[in-house]
């Protein structure tokens, strides 16, 4: 009788496991994307990164293969396990499809290699930046996750919405700057800390001096269907917040921050001649807050998703 409860434990605690998406490499199966919350494994080619993330997913029953999907990049603590739960509610109402990478701190340290995207690397004790090759950096492996997350949900989407807060806000703006978002149908940046301005007279990160990006690109850039969004109540200087001399240029909080960067981008545009389709949304009551920033975002991709 002992054995018996003991085994019966033993399965009731291997299917919670299963559950909550807590299984080890060494026991994960093929990657696939079934009903409810799961992750699998995605492997990145040894021609670009050659590294592994999990990626948590929530697919809610309502799922079809027209349904919208929503890429969500979790901030500094590399939690998007709790990034992806903020999101299964929302899943459920709007009928989206929610994909979570993780990029772990073994593999994407610091913020040069998440927030930055490893476009650039100190080259040595001074500071001086050198550029990294394209295949080494992390913002494509998003769009390599997409082709495997179509293969596995069979969707008819050939774009999808992304949205980062914190240190995922910054990945995501960053993101449409450096590769103008080709496969995205709206992203949405939620209270980054800093952020790298639309002028090449500032140093890259802070700015783009020092960086390749093109008039060309900028125009794409600018012309993106870009929101950012900030809590109107987000305005303490926490641990998190980078307060070197060049981010406090930006503002003293992640609000004026983000009001500066729309700001600032605006005019670079128009100065430019070039068509400008950003947002700026502010989100009352809310502070630095992934779940109180998740609801406001959703309504705004799923006006994308239905508009013509």
């Amino acid at each position: 009788m002992h054995c018996l409860k003991t085994v019966i434990g033993a399965i009731a605690i291997a299917a919670t496991m299963l559950l909550a998406g807590c299984v080890t490499p060494e026991t994960a199966g093929p990657p696939s994307i079934d009903a409810g919350a799961g992750r699998f494994l995605y492997k990145d080619p040894a021609a670009a990164t050659g590294k592994s993330l999990w990626v948590w997913t929530y697919r809610p029953r309502s799922f079809t293969s027209d349904s919208p999907i929503v890429f969500v990049m979790h901030g500094v603590k590399r939690n998007a396990d709790v990034y992806r739960n903020n999101w299964i509610t929302l899943a459920d109402y709007h009928g989206f499809l929610i994909v979570a990478p993780e990029f772990s701190r073994d593999d994407f340290p610091g913020s040069w290699h998440y927030n930055l995207g490893n476009i650039m690397y100190r080259a040595d004790s001074n500071g001086t930046l050198a550029a990294n090759a394209e295949r080494y950096w992390s913002f494509p492996i998003i769009d390599r996750v997409f082709d495997q997350v179509r293969n596995l949900t069979k969707t008819n989407r050939k774009s999808f919405s992304l949205f980062g807060h914190s240190a995922g806000g910054q990945f995501v703006h960053r993101y449409m700057t450096f590769t103008g978002g080709p496969r995205v149908d709206l992203a949405i940046a939620a209270n980054p800390g800093w952020y790298t301005m639309t002028a090449r007279d500032e140093r890259f990160p802070y700015g783009l001096g020092g960086t390749k990006v093109t008039d060309d690109e900028l125009r794409k850039l600018y012309g993106s269907l870009l929101v950012v969004l900030l809590g109107e109540e987000d305005t303490r200087r926490g641990t998190y917040l980078r307060t070197t001399p060049e981010a406090d240029r930006q503002g003293a909080n992640r609000l004026e921050r983000g009001k500066t960067y729309f700001a600032e981008a605006k005019r670079n545009a128009q100065a430019a001649g070039m068509p400008f389709k950003w947002r700026l949304q502010t989100v009352p009551g809310v502070g630095h807050k992934n779940a109180g920033m998740a609801g406001p975002a959703a309504v705004l991709i799923k006006e994308a998703a239905a508009a013509p």
